[in-house]
């Protein structure tokens, strides 16, 4: 992608939350699904956008416990 074209991404993002049960629930369907499911903060994602050569933008709240995170190209 060239610099400043942006990707989205509509994820689950485990935060200190002791009401939400949902993000827990559906990290432990991930890891019983999928070989590396796990629960990913906001820091994390911006690391695994950083490593694919993104820069973390805006994270976007949906209704529910998704968020959508920008991934800005360098």
């Amino acid at each position: 992608m060239d610099p400043g074209h942006r990707v989205l991404a509509v994820e689950f993002i485990a935060e200190p939350d002791p009401i939400s049960t949902l993000v827990p629930a559906m990290d432990i369907l991930n890891m019983l699904i999928f070989q590396d499911g796990r629960e990913r903060s906001v820091e994390h994602y911006g690391r695994l956008f950083d490593a694919a050569g993104f820069r973390l933008g805006r994270v976007i709240p949906l209704p529910g416990c998704q968020s959508i995170l920008e991934g800005i190209a360098r």
